[in-house]
């Protein structure tokens, strides 16, 4: 019986650490920057959901070289930060006040149907990458 117990304790789930928390969080925050980025019409929107989602994918490099000791990481964060939270937005802005468009997209596509050739382009991604021999515990360092 206590074999049993011992097995069932090994078996656990362990709970994920702070690493893997706020990781999962950031990127969680850029998915659901990407799904407003989906349903926003205005392209002034648009620019500033890209800025915000770039931040937030500049927060995630610097959470990884934290957590995972990598020095490189803060400098592509950096430049990340630099070129696509700051640089883009404003020339793309500066660009967009020359022009008199204010609406995104044509319109051809809904929100929902927009939504599910998202899902199909990363179920795509995902099963090519597995093709290549690429998984998501492929790339995951030993413990």
């Amino acid at each position: 019986m206590s074999a049993a117990l011992g097995m069932l304790a090994v078996a656990a789930p362990q709970p994920p650490t702070v690493f893997e928390g706020v990781a999962n969080t950031v990127a969680v925050i850029v998915l659901l920057v990407e799904f407003l980025m989906l349903r926003t019409a205005l392209l002034r929107a648009q620019i500033r959901l890209y800025a915000v989602q770039s931040l937030a994918v500049s927060v995630l490099a610097v959470v990884v070289a934290a957590g995972r000791g990598i020095p490189e990481l803060y400098v592509l964060a950096g430049m990340s930060l630099a070129l696509k939270v700051i640089i883009v937005p404003l020339v793309v802005l500066h660009l967009l006040r020359e022009t008199g468009t204010e609406i995104a997209g044509s319109g051809a596509l809904g929100v929902a149907s927009e939504v599910i050739v998202s899902i199909l382009v990363a179920g795509f991604g995902i099963f090519t990458s597995a093709r290549w021999g690429c998984s998501p515990t492929c790339c995951r360092p030993p413990r």
